[in-house]
């Protein structure tokens, strides 16, 4: 009798074990999988349109650094970002955030933004001035990545590549995870840091009690001396104030 009970105690503590691990593989099996498919998105692997010493050549867009020249031109004749594969029929998708040196381009930033009318972007005035692509008047002058390219014109002739008939050139400010594109796909792995109301409220309401108990310590210390033994000291009670003799 007992030793059927102690292993039917063995039988099912074996059959928790199993289903603690089954279930436990399965996650981590569900979430590599996520992530393998996240990590496909990000990636880009396409030439670009880069100006080096030798003059323009076609090199990946994870060689790209920031300061690099590139020369963005429509699907039909090589890019500056990517293939019109990746942009789903949509465009050429941008593979860093740069910003508009010479010609016009028009975009589709509805990944980012949910516009689904498409963006005009114009060359940066030739002046020292800095750009911050967050203000509403730098978005004006800067591509992002992950938005797609739709038309990109303007361009002098000369300055182009070789074999390239009509295209725009722009400058990369931001690469990799520091992109836009980046930016949103570390998001969805990380998410955005959370502030809670009360943590924001929290310095107020203690600097606010320490005050009052701050005020309250000096006015019962401005009535009462103790030095002087027979003076009654008014204390603050619900009912109304009493004098306690010291």
């Amino acid at each position: 009798m007992l030793l059927a009970l102690f292993w039917d105690y063995v039988s099912v503590a074996l059959m928790q074990l199993a289903l603690v691990l089954a279930s436990g593989v399965f996650k981590v099996w569900t979430e590599r999988q996520q992530r393998l498919e996240l990590r496909a998105m990000a990636t880009i692997n396409e030439l670009v349109w880069s100006r080096r010493a030798e003059g323009w050549v076609r090199l990946p867009c994870a060689e790209l650094c920031v300061g690099d020249a590139v020369c963005l031109v429509n699907g039909d004749g090589g890019d500056g970002a990517a293939d019109d594969d990746s942009a789903g029929g949509g465009g050429v998708l941008v593979a860093a955030d740069c910003m508009l040196a010479a010609g016009a381009c028009v975009v589709d930033e509805s990944m980012l933004t949910g516009e689904t009318m498409p963006i005009q972007k114009f060359p940066a005035e030739d002046d020292a001035r800095p750009r911050d692509p967050d203000a509403s008047g730098g978005k004006k002058v800067y591509l992002f990545s992950g938005t797609h390219l739709l038309h990109a014109t303007g361009a002098p002739q000369e300055a182009l590549p070789p074999g390239v008939s009509e295209g725009a050139l722009a400058v990369v400010s931001h690469v990799g995870a520091r992109s836009t594109r980046g930016a949103l796909f570390r998001t969805l792995l990380f998410g955005a840091p959370l502030q809670l109301q009360m943590a924001a409220e929290a310095r107020f309401v203690i600097v606010l009690l320490a005050g009052i108990g701050l005020l309250d310590f000096l006015a019962v210390s401005a009535t009462c001396d103790p030095r002087e033994r027979d003076e009654t000291c008014p204390i603050s009670t619900g009912g109304g104030t009493r004098r306690v003799q010291l």
